[in-house]
């Protein structure tokens, strides 16, 4: 990344557009309320494994990860 696009994603009108871009397709793959209460009833290792490999995902690269 050059020096002056480095300055351009440090102000808040760029950085907030990328997180609504990151955040929508986020969104649209959300699981529904019923899978929800579903992921609710697994145990707290499958909990656990399921928190750390959306962790991990959100870490390597948000936007990209979601559109999995």
């Amino acid at each position: 990344m050059s020096s002056r696009s480095s300055r351009r994603m440090r102000s808040a009108a760029p950085v907030n557009s990328a997180l609504a871009r990151a955040r929508k397709p986020m969104a649209e793959k959300a699981p529904s309320p019923a899978r929800q209460r579903t992921l609710r009833t697994v145990d707290d290792a499958g909990v656990r494994r399921i928190v750390t490999a959306f962790a991990y995902i959100l870490a390597v690269s948000p936007a990209r990860a979601a559109l999995r």
